[in-house]
């Protein structure tokens, strides 16, 4: 009902709630007046155990049932200190460090703690049933995957045993998780393209994986540009091609790239699908089977020097084994250069004179810039000229002249004591 409820294995009175949409924190009783971290959510109640009590708590009315006590558990774990059994796991239920998770009308769940007992609750006749021990000593964390009707935990402490349980068969399976684990905490994960198992290593690691749990595509773009540097002015494209190198068909794919500011949007294109916009350019490429892939082009104009990095990102609706579906190019843009020639070079001190300058790239006259000289300013014509009438005391100066997108230039102007002669 949007909040989300904590439990603490070392705090027998209060249970956190966090309300999503206010963002905000509150404390009520603990239900099970029992530390645990053994909690599920299922059927719009809670449920809570720690040795063999068991309760359901509704939310909405604040009210709390006692259960059918869970089984007691005759563990057959082995200490691997000295070879007998755990002398904590036999007849003593759920430890505090394990997990229950609701799948079709039932609670399954483990012993935790380095116990390997394992049991299902059936809501409707309120009964609880051992089921197969496990095939090691798994610790706090587990969860059920509701499109396969699996349960995962793992375990055992320092160990990297990584168990599924089917409910079909009710057989358990051994693989190898990513690393050693500690007490933990693992979710399932429903959301379209990113379904599967995510847990946390848990005490003194830092590390985060997910499981992939259905049959999964794996969609990448790699983004390249026709250029490495361009000047200002110019176009050159960015080409964003899209594979499916994954065993699954990416359905609804689709690609987005926000155009860095130093660019101005020219056009675009596609094998695939449609593309619109042009601040972002989303393309829809519609379904990818495996093996296959699109290509998208889009031309732009750099309109200011820099390095602008841009990167496109890929998504589709299927499961996507990419973790980082995502690509960058950086392309250095470049100023044009501007050239600045004055008439005459030379001028009397004390001498009213007027220059003529001429900005030019590329051997064009250059309009619209600004030509600067002795605190005077004047705007190129559309040929590159202007003009500047001033008198000068003795000295050299440097006329200057900028334009947005190209790179400045000088040009100088001798003032001597006397008139200059010239012929």
């Amino acid at each position: 009902d949007g909040k989300i409820y904590t439990v603490y294995t070392e705090n027998s009175t209060a249970m956190g709630v966090y309300d999503i949409a206010s963002n905000t924190w509150t404390t009520i009783a603990n239900p099970l007046g029992q530390g645990t971290g053994n909690i599920t959510a299922y059927g719009g109640l809670l449920y809570l155990v720690a040795g063999q009590s068991f309760v359901s708590y509704d939310p909405v009315t604040g009210t709390t049932k006692t259960l059918a006590s869970a089984p007691a558990f005759n563990d057959s774990s082995q200490d691997p200190t000295n070879g007998g059994p755990f002398n904590y796991c036999t007849g003593t239920g759920f430890q505090e460090w394990g997990a229950i998770a609701g799948y079709e009308g039932k609670i399954y769940g483990h012993q935790g703690d380095g116990c390997n007992g394992f049991a299902v609750y059936d809501i409707a006749s309120n009964t609880w049933t051992e089921l197969p021990l496990m095939p090691g000593y798994p610790v706090l964390g587990g969860t059920i995957d509701p499109s396969t009707g699996t349960y995962y935990t793992y375990g055992s402490y320092d160990e990297a045993n990584f168990w599924s349980y089917s409910v079909a068969t009710k057989t358990w399976t051994t693989r190898t998780f990513p690393s050693s684990v500690n007490d933990g905490g693992m979710a399932y994960v429903s959301a379209p393209g990113l379904q599967g198992i995510y847990a946390v290593y848990g005490e003194g690691s830092t590390g985060f994986a997910r499981y992939n749990t259905v049959a999964g595509a794996y969609v990448s773009v790699k983004k390249s540009a026709s250029a490495k540097t361009v000047g200002v002015g110019q176009k050159f494209t960015y080409t964003l091609r899209v594979k499916n190198s994954g065993g699954a068909t990416a359905t609804k794919v689709t690609v987005k790239d926000k155009l860095p500011s130093a660019v101005r949007f020219a056009k675009h294109s596609t094998s695939a699908g449609k593309c619109t916009g042009k601040a972002t350019v989303t393309c829809s490429l519609g379904t990818l089977k495996a093996g296959k892939s699109a290509t998208v082009k889009i031309t732009v104009i750099a309109r200011k020097a820099g390095k602008p990095k841009n990167t496109a990102t890929v998504s589709t609706t299927a499961f996507n084994a990419n973790l980082k579906p995502s690509s960058s190019v950086t392309v250095k843009i470049t100023a044009k250069s501007l050239k600045l020639s004055v008439t005459p070079h030379t001028a009397g001190a004390g001498t009213r004179t007027c220059y003529a300058f001429t900005g030019t790239s590329g051997g064009k006259g250059v309009g619209g810039a600004k030509v600067s000289l002795a605190g005077r300013s004047a705007t190129t014509s559309g040929s590159g000229s202007a003009t500047l009438c001033l008198t000068l005391k003795q000295g050299t100066y440097h006329a200057r002249i900028t334009k947005s997108g190209y790179s400045s230039a000088t040009a100088a102007i001798r003032v001597t004591a006397a008139p200059a002669f010239t012929g």
